[in-house]
């Protein structure tokens, strides 16, 4: 088993993968946009808001071309 897939860990809903992060800490986090109970952008800037992790690297998934939301993401540091 890698190291990388090891440390991967994965949240069904942004609660619990609030609660995971607050846990492990992650050098990295991966981003659907689409979510139940909170969309991506929603969660990013609560990520962005935050002390811990604010500069944390986030890489986004979306099957999404709307490029205003794009254009949102990317003014987040994605």
């Amino acid at each position: 088993e890698s190291e990388l897939k090891a440390k991967y860990r994965e949240a069904e809903d942004p609660r619990s993968a609030f609660e995971l992060m607050k846990k492990v800490k992650p050098d990295l986090i991966f981003l659907d946009t689409h979510m139940p109970v909170m969309d991506g952008l929603s969660v990013l800037n609560v990520l962005r808001g935050s002390t811990q992790f604010k500069h944390t690297p986030v890489i986004v998934t979306s099957e999404s071309s709307d490029e205003t939301m794009i254009h949102l993401l990317l003014e987040r540091g994605i």
